[in-house]
Formats: C-alpha cells, structure tokens, sequence
C-alpha cells in the first residue's frame, strides 16, 4: 500500500493527472478528499475550510469534519451566503477572516538579452501566486461584489495561530526528481 492507503500504481497515475502544475493547485484537494476504494477510508488530515473558485464563483468546498477526514460540502451550500455564514462563525483576534490564494502567469518581460552569439532573446517570466487576505469587509466585497473578476484560487478560512504565528505548507513536486 502506498499513500494514504492507495495502492501505488493507482496513487501514482491518479496525482500525475492534473497535479503537474505550477502554483494553487485545487486538484490535490480532491485527492485528499477521495477514498481509498479498498478499505472506505480517506487519509485524516486537518486543513482549514477551503473553497475552490473557478470562473470568478465558488465551485467546490473542503473542509475537516469532527472525525479529522476531509470532507465535501454539497453543491446547494457552496454559495456566497454559506461561505460568509460558516467564514465569519468564532472570527480571529486579528480581524482576518480569510485569505485568498491565486497563480497567475508573469507577463512576458518586455527588456531583452543580448545572447553570447549576439541573437536577441525574450526574458520569459514564470508564475506568481499571490496571498490576498480578508477581513470581515473585505470578505463579503470579494464575494458579493459582481463587478469583481477573480481568478481561478482557493479561499481559505483563517485560524488563529495557536502560537505567535501561522504556518502555511508549500509543496513542490518535479518528474525530474526520484521519489
């Protein structure tokens, strides 16, 4: 058995299909929430409230249920008015209450570089992920207001670190590196 109970070949091709991104990557929270056909379990890890935008609106909804195994709330909750009810409940000393969280592509540099052999080359730039964070204010603009395009990202609710500051876990992945 392999990751979280997977078998590995199965684990291995089921995170290669769309994990192989730069960036916010949504899928690995389906993964997390999906279970292990085998046995009926799925891996017990504690992640905050999560919501997954695409096209500027709420499409999928994670979350740690009181058994510590990530669930997925249905689609007739994952709307604006659930998200700010379930987002503003037992709020932060801090006034943050969520934070949003986007990749993007770098526009193409416009400055150029003179290459050893004297051919021009373009900078090309990579991706940037960004960490917006909310307060209550802030929160209810981001989702109410319909003027506002948002890119693809997940929204996170925010927890009170338990000591004088919060951790926030970045994972990289490379098909060059051995496993």
């Amino acid at each position: 058995m392999g990751f979280g109970g997977f078998d590995s070949d199965a684990a291995a091709r089921i995170t290669r299909k769309g994990l192989e991104v730069d960036g916010v990557n949504s899928r690995l929270f389906e993964l997390l929430w999906k279970k292990d056909l085998l046995s009926d379990s799925s891996i017990s890890l504690r992640i905050p409230d999560t919501v997954v935008f695409k096209y500027s609106a709420p499409s999928l909804w994670y979350f740690t249920s009181v058994d510590g195994t990530i669930k997925r709330k249905t689609k007739a909750k994952v709307n604006e008015q659930h998200i700010v009810e379930e987002f503003l409940k037992r709020p932060s000393l801090s006034g943050i209450v969520a934070y949003y969280v986007t990749t993007t592509e770098e526009t193409v540099e416009q400055s150029r570089e003179l290459r050893d052999d004297g051919d021009l080359e373009a900078e090309l730039a990579g991706t940037r992920t960004t960490i917006q964070y909310l307060n209550e204010e802030g929160l209810k603009n981001f989702l109410f207001n319909r003027q506002q395009v948002k890119p693809d990202g997940i929204l996170q609710k925010f927890l009170e670190p338990l000591g004088g500051s919060n951790n926030m876990l970045r994972a990289m992945w490379s098909p060059k590196v051995g496993s």
